[in-house]
């Protein structure tokens, strides 16, 4: 994470519980720390950012809301909202979502 450019979304990415243990999750897969590429360190980076702008967006609706607040059923409706509204921003693109709805699923069900 110290390599993700400072801003507001590494704000979220480092406070959040849950998104420091999916970047970790990610990078303890790619191998050891020696032996990782720096387009991967890159791409996971870049899935834990989308992530953490979609908190950004959902904290527009609820302050403070975290990942795992997002993902609750009750939350449902406003992480669809907030999904939407990124792709006609243009911050994300369906690849990114469909990658990263394969990440939700999986900490979904650790939540849950």
């Amino acid at each position: 994470m110290n390599r993700m450019r400072d801003d507001e979304v590494k704000e979220i990415v480092i406070e959040d519980e849950l998104l420091r243990r999916e970047a970790a999750l990610h990078l303890t897969a790619l191998s050891r720390k020696e032996d990782q590429k720096q387009d991967d360190v890159y791409r996971v980076s870049q899935a834990v950012r989308t992530l953490g702008r979609a908190v950004l967006s959902a904290r527009q609706s609820v302050p403070n809301i975290t990942l795992s607040e997002l993902l609750k059923p009750d939350n449902f409706d406003m992480l669809v909202d907030t999904a939407k509204k990124m792709c006609q921003q243009g911050k994300t693109c369906t690849q990114c979502w469909h990658h990263n709805w394969e990440s939700f699923d999986t900490i979904h069900s650790s939540v849950t």
